[in-house]
């Protein structure tokens, strides 16, 4: 192991060096705390003394952060592709001025991407196809590069949030009353106007009916996002103004709305001139059993059947019933075949740049579909992919960095939202006394982070590309997991030199493992021989997602491994951030009728700073204190053990101009509209 990891290390030198035409992505903001996965022990221990205030600095933002980021100004004139102005000139499209909404979205530096993330950022070029490869039937990149939000922020940051969708908000001194402006002459892509009785006919018609939602209202539009808080109200001031009002402070609305879990516009905006057609309270009786009939179903009471698939989400965009759906996007759907999806621009797209071009810049999309992640990888290192963020493999890196030059692309290291490696831990497993018995000990805990040796890790799967994850003690030391474990009563070993339980009870320590990155079953692999040094005896057992799923649900696991996806925004509300245990889980949620097991008071209070930071306003002190105190939480008490910060190499075309060099791989991701093919590259 040892030999390897310097022999690794001999190969970094010379990816390092070869990649230093394209410098490695800043992080956007400093990474928050992990998943949570694992509750507090009774018995405190010594840890390593570590502040959350070194982990993360404060910015406090007293107000909504709406003046914070640059809202540009609309251009006199505007402009349009090639292709579209053809088919202005045949009468096929209104001319573009009458395309666009009064005050469009207006892109310019730092509005998509930070300017310290994209220094030389330009007014784009009009044409060209990109080319992309998706496994299975969901291409991931295209569903981030096409996503839009009610509200944006530069980087996929959570500070200066913007209108994007809506064009602009403002919010109450308590947070309870938000005033939303939707954008006047926004187009849907068939040409309509969006107009307030699309927000109504979602609200009133598709949220409120009880038939569609028969659970009611949806935790994200009821207090605190929680999904126990009252339902929000909403009404409009006039034909272009509507105001949300909550029962109580819900400042984390915004980060909702903007960037949270992906969001799209689609649940509090619809077509209403398309959908109506499937909806029983509009369309005709005989026509609507007629469709109803068609897609397989017997009768009227399928209505609700029809009506969700016709209405498409943001995570549907990619399915064949988007074809011809209303949408708002840059790039929309219009093909699928055996091979392939294609997209085309959206002629009535909402942005344009700051010479008053309509956005995007690329004509089409062509995602090819392929059988697994090495054969998007495959076409990539060949030249026949433009842009991949999902599909990349950090272990893969040299081959990337060898193959640059006669594929045209440039592998390049950026920021991940995810912290790519992560043991959770279940502190309430049903089958094993034994291992109930250490892990809700917090010196346990303590002496397994320890014994990971990261720069190893680091040096051997990261090629020295990555750095210790801050939301645990990174120290490296046998020696004082040895003295925790002693001191917890785990000085009697059985005839293979384990570790008794303090109890005597003999321990093995399985870590679960889906596999979900291709890095997990190495580092599990040397997480074993590390424990093994101090005694633990562990093994890995690698099973499908599905099994892994179930066992976690069932609480039948000890420790499993996947990425979290916490560290990304500083202030994000994620379940990622209160522990996982699921019986924990079942007895702060005593509304679902099973009674669980009841926490320590430390890992109750995680769930109470989840409550109020959904109360309170992205950025400011009060939102900050609340994630420096999660933080410190990690830090004391080891919930679960983040390996590594996130990163994520990005392969992209030599071809493509207005692609950060810095920053989220994901923010990169998400500025497709911006993407242009430089001068001279021939596309």
């Amino acid at each position: 192991k040892k030999l390897y990891a310097i022999l690794t290390v001999l190969l970094v030198f010379t990816f390092v060096f070869s990649a230093c035409a394209k410098p490695a992505v800043e992080e956007a903001q400093p990474e928050g705390p992990p998943v949570v996965e694992e509750a507090p022990a009774e018995e405190e221990a010594e840890a390593e003394e570590v502040s959350a205030e070194e982990v993360v600095e404060e910015a406090p933002l007293e107000e909504a952060p709406l003046e914070e980021a640059p809202v540009l100004e609309a251009p006199m004139v505007y402009q349009e592709a090639p292709i579209l102005a053809e088919k202005v000139a045949a009468g096929e499209l209104p001319p573009v001025e009458e395309r666009i909404p009064e005050n469009p979205f207006v892109v310019g530096p730092g509005v998509l991407i930070v300017e310290q993330d994209l220094t030389n950022w330009q007014s784009g070029i009009y044409g060209g196809t990109l080319n992309m490869a998706h496994r299975g039937d969901f291409p991931p990149d295209i569903f981030i590069g096409s996503n839009e939000g009610y509200l944006a922020a530069p980087g996929i940051s959570v500070e200066g949030i913007i209108g994007n969708v809506l064009e602009g908000f403002s919010v109450n001194e308590d947070a309870t009353q938000f005033t939303f402006t939707m954008r006047k002459g926004l187009k849907w892509s068939d040409g309509v106007p969006v107009t307030r009785a699309d927000v109504e006919f979602a609200w009133l018609d598709v949220m409120n009916n009880e038939e569609i939602f028969p659970t009611g209202i949806p935790g994200k539009w009821r207090t605190g996002a929680l999904g126990t808080g009252n339902p929000m109200t909403l009404e409009f001031v006039d034909d272009w103004t509507f105001v949300i009002t909550f029962d109580g402070p819900y400042g984390s609305l915004l980060r909702e709305m903007a960037v949270t879990g992906w969001v799209g516009y689609t649940d509090l905006i619809k077509p209403a001139h398309y959908l109506k057609q499937f909806h029983k309270s509009y369309a005709d009786p005989d026509e609507l059993l007629e469709m109803i009939k068609a897609e397989g179903y017997e009768d009227m009471d399928a209505w609700v059947n029809l009506f969700t698939q016709k209405d498409i989400s943001n995570w549907e965009m990619n399915i064949e019933d988007a074809i011809g759906f209303p949408r708002l996007y840059p790039f929309l759907l219009v093909e699928i075949t055996e091979g392939a999806k294609i997209y085309e621009r959206n002629p009535y797209y909402y942005k344009v740049d700051v010479e008053g071009k309509q956005l995007p810049y690329i004509d089409r999309i062509v995602t090819a579909r392929v059988d697994d992640v090495e054969m998007v990888n495959m076409r990539a290192i060949a030249g026949q992919v433009d842009f991949t963020r999902e599909s990349p493999d950090i272990m893969q890196i040299p081959v990337y960095k060898e193959q640059e030059a006669a594929g045209n692309f440039t592998a390049s290291i950026y920021s991940s939202h995810v912290a790519p490696m992560c043991f959770f831990f279940n502190q309430a497993n049903v089958n094993d006394e034994a291992w109930n018995e250490v892990i809700n000990d917090v010196r346990f805990r303590q002496a397994l982070n320890y014994a990971i040796d990261r720069e190893e890790i680091i040096s051997t799967i990261y090629f020295g590309l990555a750095e210790p994850a801050p939301w645990n003690p990174s120290e490296y030391s046998v020696e004082k997991a040895n003295a925790l474990l002693d001191e917890m009563g785990m000085t009697e070993r059985d005839d293979k030199g384990f570790r008794l339980t303090p109890s005597g009870k003999p321990l093995l320590v399985y870590i679960s493992s889906a596999k979900h990155l291709a890095e997990h079953e190495s580092i599990a692999e040397l997480t074993i021989e590390y424990w093994a040094e101090i005694g633990i005896n562990a093994t890995l057992e690698v099973i499908s997602n599905d099994l892994l799923s179930q066992r976690n649900a069932a609480s039948e696991t000890m420790t499993y491994t996947l990425w979290s996806v916490a560290p990304m925004w500083v202030n994000a509300t994620w379940t990622d951030w209160i522990p996982q245990t699921v019986q924990w889980s079942q007895w702060m949620n005593p509304d679902d009728g099973i009674d669980g097991v009841e926490p320590p008071d430390a890992a109750k209070r995680l769930w109470e700073i989840r409550a109020e930071r959904a109360a309170a306003v992205p950025g400011t002190k009060e939102d900050m204190d609340l994630y420096n105190e999660t933080v410190q939480s990690y830090i004391d008490n080891i919930w679960s053990i983040i390996v590594v910060k996130g990163i994520n190499p990005l392969i992209i075309s030599n071809d493509l101009c207005n692609i950060p060099t810095g920053g989220q791989a994901i923010a990169a991701n998400y500025s497709m509209e911006q993407f242009f093919f430089c001068e001279g590259s021939g596309r």
